[in-house]
């Protein structure tokens, strides 16, 4: 066998197949002696995470082989592995150590970091699924329970409109039998005075036509009076409100909100505390409108309180599962107007109340612009500001305004 003797014949392994394909010791013994520096992402064509312990074991042996060939004068034969120096052992141990330790070991961490950051990662997207998950169970089940209470709304509304329309039926009877027993009352002294009129039935006729036709030319004049000062006085009311109206825009603009003084988060008032706090509001303001004493309850959910101002009905609710402060407030506009000057005044200090860090003019934006969603998309619009979620829902003809802590 020649000292350039390939090493195919020896083993079928992958680095003396490699040397194989080389053409052998002497060609491939200088890649073969240089240690991978750092950065670099293969060793004799395979990356860090592919050098097995075994192939690192064969790397020691056939470095140590093609080490003793390349040193070997030509026409001599390598010694065999029993009568090799130390040296040569010695020297292929270092190599085979360094390779392990300053490529493979150092490849096969930075796949374990890899893997770890691929994991963490997975993990995370599971962890912001999640959270997403609940934050729609969270929405869907608020929506439920605000759909269910305008239902309970509107059947006692209609429970309570029945029972209207049954008294006014009830009242139109009574006034009809009274007025057919008057009738009967009258017919019977007509006739009675039947006798003595006839002789009088000309000249009184003619009287009543001249009196009828007075009558009639004075009531004309004072319709006609009566109509242009109707006009008038509603000029000049509509001029006086509209005075009050930027005078107090003003006054609210420049002072402070009674709602935020002493307290960070205007949600963590009970319900039992909204009636002083509107009236607070109110009273700054201005508004001659006040909140009577409520009636509240604590259910299985939520302490929940009822109110009522200038006729509009106001729920308010805690957080559910019985925790402390508010979580929502809902006022009724059965009229369905959401633009009736007593709806919109307390829309307003509700708003001054629970969103404390708005002006009027942004509350006067924020209520308008719901407004005009809910006129051009259809029976909802909403906003949230800073935090607090307001709407406007229409339902069967009411309107009902509502501010829910997010």
């Amino acid at each position: 066998m020649s000292a350039e003797m390939t090493l195919a014949s020896a083993s079928t392994s992958y680095v003396r197949s490699w040397v194989d394909a080389k053409g052998g010791c002497k060609p491939a013994f200088r890649e073969l002696a240089t240690m991978p520096h750092m950065g670099k992402t293969e060793f004799l064509g395979r990356k860090p995470e592919e050098w097995t312990d075994e192939m690192v074991e064969e790397y020691e042996q056939v470095f140590v082989d093609c080490m003793l060939e390349v040193n070997t004068p030509s026409g001599m034969r390598p010694a065999p592995r029993g009568q090799r120096s130390s040296m040569y052992e010695e020297t292929g141990r270092d190599k085979a150590e360094e390779l392990k330790r300053t490529f493979v070991e150092r490849g096969r961490a930075a796949q374990r970091q890899k893997l770890a950051q691929a994991e963490a990662s997975r993990r995370q997207a599971e962890m912001d699924e999640k959270a997403r998950a609940d934050r729609a169970a969270k929405a869907a089940e608020e929506e439920r329970i605000a759909r269910e209470d305008a239902q309970l709304r509107a059947r006692q509304r209609a429970e309570r409109q029945a029972a209207e329309e049954a008294e006014h039926r009830a009242r139109s009877e009574r006034q009809a039998r009274e007025a057919a027993e008057q009738a009967e009352r009258d017919r019977e002294a007509a006739a009675e005075i039947k006798k003595q009129a006839d002789a009088e039935r000309k000249r009184l006729a003619e009287a009543k036509r001249i009196a009828d036709e007075a009558r009639q030319a004075r009531e004309a004049a004072e319709e006609e009076l009566a109509s242009i000062r109707r006009e008038r006085e509603a000029e000049e009311a509509k001029a006086k409100s509209e005075s009050r109206l930027t005078a107090r825009l003003r006054q609210e603009d420049q002072a402070p909100s009674p709602s935020a003084s002493g307290m960070t988060n205007p949600f963590e008032r009970s319900p039992d505390e909204f009636r002083e706090a509107m009236n607070a509001s109110l009273s700054s303001v201005g508004l001659s409108s006040r909140i009577a004493p409520g009636n509240c309850e604590t259910t299985k959910a939520y302490r929940a309180c009822e109110f009522e101002i200038d006729g509009h009905l106001i729920v308010v609710n805690g957080p559910m599962g019985g925790g402390a402060g508010t979580e929502k407030i809902m006022m009724s506009n059965e009229a369905g107007n959401p633009e009736d000057p007593s709806f919109v005044n307390a829309v307003g200090a509700i708003m001054s109340v629970y969103a404390p860090e708005l002006s009027k003019m942004e509350r006067t934006d924020l209520y308008g612009g719901l407004i005009r969603q809910i006129r051009s998309e259809g029976h909802k619009a909403s906003r949230t500001v800073g935090g607090t979620y307001f709407s406007l829902l229409e339902n069967g003809g009411t309107v009902d305004f509502f501010v829910i802590r997010e």
